[in-house]
C-alpha cells in the first residue's frame, strides 16, 4: 500500500506498534524511492493497550498533522481460541487492534482529515467476516462487526468517505506462526 501511494506522488506516513519495523519500512521505502524521501515518514503507535489506546492514537495524529487519507491495515496475532476458553479479557485483547483501534483512529482522523468527499478512511477486514472458520468465533465477530462500523462511520463522518475492503490473503509476518492447514483456510 505504502509503495503504491509513494509511486503515485502521495506524502506517506507509516505506523506500527513496533518502532524498529516503522524505521525499517521507512528506510526501505526511501531506498526504493530516493526522489520521494522527503515525502516518507513514520511513527510508532501502540494500538494494543487498552489503557493507552486513545492517547496513543491522539498523539499519532498530532505528530502527522493535516492529511487527506487514512488506510487502516493494522493487525496483531490472530486470536484463535476455542469457544470454551473465551473470557472477557481474551475477547477485549482479540478486538483491541482489529476493532476498537479503528474506532479511535476514525474519531481522531475526523479532526485531521481535509474536509469533503476527497478525503477518506479505508479499513480492512478478512475473509473470515464472510466465510466463518471453526475456532474463530471471536475474531470473526470483530471482522464482521467492521462492516457495521464502516456503515456507521460513513454516516457520522460524511462527507468524508469511509470504506471497508477485504483484500484477501496477504502474506505478512502474522503468517509465520500459522500452520499450513490454517493458512489454507484463509
Amino acid at each position: 500500500m505504502a509503495e503504491a501511494l509513494v509511486e503515485n506522488g502521495s506524502v506517506v506516513t507509516v505506523s506500527s506498534s513496533n518502532a524498529t519495523r516503522v524505521q525499517e519500512t521507512v528506510e526501505k521505502l526511501k531506498k526504493s524511492y530516493p526522489s520521494a524521501s522527503s515525502r516518507i515518514s513514520g511513527h510508532a503507535c501502540n494500538l494494543g493497550d487498552e489503557a493507552t489506546l486513545e492517547d496513543n492514537v491522539k498523539a499519532l495524529f498530532e505528530k502527522v498533522g493535516k492529511l487527506d487519507h487514512v488506510v487502516f491495515t493494522a493487525g496483531d496475532s490472530l486470536a484463535q481460541m476455542e469457544l470454551a476458553t473465551v473470557d472477557m479479557e481474551k475477547m477485549k485483547k482479540a478486538g483491541m487492534v482489529r476493532f476498537f483501534a479503528p474506532l479511535m483512529v476514525a474519531k481522531y482522523a475526523a479532526k485531521y482529515l481535509s474536509e469533503g468527499p476527497n478525503s477518506s478512511i479505508v479499513l480492512t477486514t478478512g475473509a473470515v467476516s464472510e466465510r466463518p472458520i471453526s475456532g474463530w468465533s471471536v475474531i470473526g465477530s470483530f471482522a464482521t462487526g467492521l462492516q457495521g462500523m464502516t456503515r456507521g462511520l460513513a454516516l457520522d463522518l460524511k462527507p468524508i468517505r469511509v470504506n471497508l475492503v477485504s483484500p484477501g490473503a496477504v502474506k505478512t509476518e502474522l503468517w509465520r506462526d500459522m500452520s499450513e492447514e490454517q493458512q489454507s483456510q484463509m
